[in-house]
């Protein structure tokens, strides 16, 4: 049986037992006398969580911006993986879903060709391509998301991790094999500086792996003709905390300031990836934390003006003397001084109940994707799910923010004008294409059940809940049905994730409880 027929299996499956999972949910929540739901948070494209956003670099030109969320009306016609992708040509103002025609992805880049033409590539069964928007897709190689080298407009290089078929890096439209790391470890992802092949005072690239004789995660150092060597363990990082995304800082060359993001932590780097210290962040009391996202604001640098970066936080508490407290929480954090503190943004508001994406674009707004509704204050609300933007640095959500680049005159701003209240059913002062998503979603619960597909960067969030559902389990009965919900619409977004993630499943079978 093939990979990507497995694969396949894996979506099917992941996704009843996701659709499962909510049923139970609800059947909790109706066990207990509550008041009645509040009105339902705001949403571009309506009750779907979006677990991965990618902004173009060509935003200010372009207005694009790019979201994957599971999908509730079933898998469009030619589209091979039941998420959606939906589009944003006006800096999200507004949002249509394409056809995505030939697309298997969980996570997305976006950059520039020679002409100054926007190109997507996705991590799926293969390694995926889109010139048109992401309305087409081809394949163009093994799985695995690549690194994007600076000089991608001259000579189309990329670099990809593939623990399955061996690294390889493409330049020109032409494959190379490359060494990598050497058995036992299966590469993850690479990382080349931002001034590669010169890594100045560093090294020019970095890989992140799993030791498969260990089980432990790490990041390795590479040559220009990325050859890897070392270890630099990411200390307390499980398994199934990856895949591992690599961001350095754009002053990498003598900073040597690099993140590696992890489903299940943050870590920093002061010494080009020769060590990592994990990143506190969120509530300490906790049961799981994950970290799906991380977003460099556009410019950062550990030593200069723009210090800015936002982390997705979505955690499971339980809380057996105060049980109406247990529930999820999170939200987007905020870092201004280049990863040293964090604070969180927003609160009160709709990130409230856990984020699991976010992405800023050049003028500095904000996208993230949220859940919401198992926060402990109401016990058992119907969870929500959504899309929202903010124009002010995370202060305030809305549904859309006004329109910008090319297609801006186009944009109804009726979205961000009635993102109050019942937004997310397309009510509440919604109208025109600022809202349409809004209101072709209305009452997309079923979505967030049956989210198969989505990005592989939440997995980190399944097993933490997993590992935290026999503490969850003595805490309140809707409370263990929330961490099986989350769960299970968590570990739908992994069956499409790196090789490495994919070579683990095959090779063993994790149980409930491990971490």
């Amino acid at each position: 049986m093939s990979n990507a027929v497995q694969c396949r299996r894996w979506l099917r499956i992941l996704a009843m037992s996701a659709t499962l999972a909510w049923a139970a949910l609800l059947g909790a929540a109706s066990t207990v006398a509550i008041a009645a739901d509040p009105p339902p948070p705001p949403s571009a494209i309506g009750d779907r969580p979006v677990f991965w956003i990618a902004v173009s670099p060509a935003y200010n030109t372009t207005g694009l911006v790019a979201a994957i969320a599971s999908a509730s009306d079933g898998c469009p016609g030619g589209q091979k993986s039941c998420s959606g992708l939906w589009i944003s040509h006006d800096g999200g103002a507004s949002w249509s879903r394409t056809a995505a025609q030939g697309w298997d992805g969980s996570r997305l880049e976006i950059t520039l060709d020679a002409a100054g033409r926007e190109v997507m590539f996705s991590q799926g069964s293969t390694l995926e391509r889109s010139d048109d928007g992401g309305a087409t897709w081809t394949s163009v190689g093994a799985s695995g998301l690549p690194a994007i080298a600076p000089s991608y407009p001259a000579d189309g290089m990329l670099a990809v991790a593939n623990a399955t078929n061996g690294d390889y890096v493409v330049r020109n439209g032409v494959q190379h094999p490359v060494a990598g790391s050497s058995k036992p470890d299966a590469d993850i992802d690479f990382m080349l500086a931002p001034s590669f092949p010169d890594g100045g005072k560093y090294s020019p690239a970095l890989v992140s792996a799993e030791d498969t004789t260990t089980n432990t995660l790490l990041v390795q150092k590479c040559t220009a003709d990325l050859v890897c060597s070392g270890v630099a363990p990411l200390a307390g990082a499980p398994v199934m905390a990856v895949p591992i995304h690599l961001h350095p800082a754009g002053d990498y060359a003598s900073s040597g300031v690099v993140f590696a993001q992890t489903g299940r932590g943050i870590y920093r780097s002061a010494d080009g990836g020769g060590s990592f210290a994990l990143i506190p962040m969120g509530d300490p009391k906790a049961t799981a934390t994950a970290t799906p996202m991380l977003a460099l604001a556009p410019g950062f640098s550990a030593n200069g003006a723009v210090r800015t970066a936002y982390a997705a936080v979505f955690q499971i508490i339980n809380d057996q003397t105060h049980p109406k407290q247990s529930g999820s929480e999170g939200g987007v954090y905020r870092t201004t001084d280049a990863g040293v503190t964090w604070q969180k943004m927003g609160s009160p508001g709709p990130v409230d109940g856990g984020v699991i994406s976010v992405a800023v674009a050049p003028d500095g707004r904000l996208f993230a994707g949220y859940l919401t509704g198992f926060a402990g204050q109401s016990g058992t609300q119907r969870p929500h799910n959504g899309l929202v933007c903010s124009a002010d640095g995370g202060s305030t959500w809305r549904a859309s923010c006004p329109g910008v680049g090319i297609h801006a005159s186009d944009a109804h701003n009726g979205g961000a004008q009635g993102a109050g209240g019942n937004g997310a059913n397309g009510q509440g002062g919604c109208a025109g294409k600022g809202c349409a998503g809004a209101q072709d979603a209305h009452g997309g619960s079923q979505g967030a059940g049956a989210g198969a597909g989505g990005a592989g960067g939440v997995q980190g969030v399944a097993t933490g809940a997993q590992a935290g559902s026999s503490g969850v389990l003595g805490a309140h009965p809707a409370v263990s049905a929330v961490a099986f919900a989350v769960a299970a619409v968590l570990l739908a977004g992994l069956a499409v994730t790196s090789g490495a993630s994919r070579r683990l499943r095959r090779r063993r079978r994790l149980s409930p409880d491990e971490t």
